[in-house]
């Protein structure tokens, strides 16, 4: 009676029209018009960072060819491009975070193979989302990334670790600067908290991977921590540049 109460008062929308779904529509997370507009990363995908790549010889990104990153793999379910662009929108800064649900089903069904095989390879000891900035936290009443690790760690089976990794510095809004300048502006942003128990592969969550920036600074911060492996999944990637 409660949870048919709560069903009429929240009900389960889809991410891309933010209109309500039907019943048989639930287990998928989308309605069924809006399922098809959605850009899978499926195919060919660097090693490295999971974007898509066009050549079938390639393995990996013209961007990882360039750059050193200090994670071991990244994978992402969606290509950030077309409707998905105003999902994650809805997602970060309008209090959608029950997409985040719907998002964690794709990446089971996604990327199935990559989680199978990081985890036959030894447990993951700890699910943690990129922190947000205290002020900002504050401010938006939830931190997206969380939300997503939360709904990964249930579907996997990994504990959710989320005050180890900590941001410390408040960064600008990154969607217009260079790789370069997201770089510099991550520089020195998070901090990690030493306790008594080692954690020594780690899967971090975040909703958009666009340079990797993000994924490295935090990464970084893990390494001088002493975690050996350091596993990435985003609910979008980008193109690459």
């Amino acid at each position: 009676m409660v949870r048919g109460f709560a069903n009429i008062l929240f009900p389960t929308r889809c991410p891309i029209c933010d209109g309500i779904i039907y019943e048989e529509e639930k287990p998928i997370g989308y309605c069924s018009v809006c399922r098809k507009k959605i850009h899978f990363v499926g195919g060919k995908y660097c090693m490295k960072c999971g974007k898509p790549v066009g050549d079938n010889d390639t393995e990996y990104c013209n961007d990882c060819n360039k750059t050193v990153h200090y994670y071991t793999e990244n994978r992402a379910a969606y290509i950030y491009e077309g409707d998905i662009k105003t999902a994650m929108y809805r997602f970060k800064y309008m209090n959608r975070r029950d997409y985040g649900i719907a998002f964690a089903g794709d990446i089971e069904r996604e990327l199935g193979d990559y989680f199978n095989r990081i985890l036959s390879d030894g447990k993951i000891d700890a699910v943690m989302p990129i922190p947000m900035y205290p002020d900002k936290l504050r401010r938006r009443g939830y931190n997206q990334a969380e939300r997503l690790a939360e709904a990964v760690g249930k579907t996997f089976g990994i504990p959710l670790v989320k005050n180890r990794l900590i941001r410390v510095k408040n960064t600008e809004t990154m969607k217009l600067l260079s790789p370069e300048a997201r770089r510099r502006n991550l520089n020195n942003a998070f901090q990690y908290i030493q306790t008594g128990v080692k954690l020594d592969r780690i899967l971090l969550a975040d909703d958009i991977y666009t340079t990797g920036a993000t994924i490295d600074s935090a990464s970084k911060v893990l390494r001088s921590a002493g975690v050996s492996e350091i596993y990435s999944v985003c609910v979008c990637i980008g193109r690459v540049t």
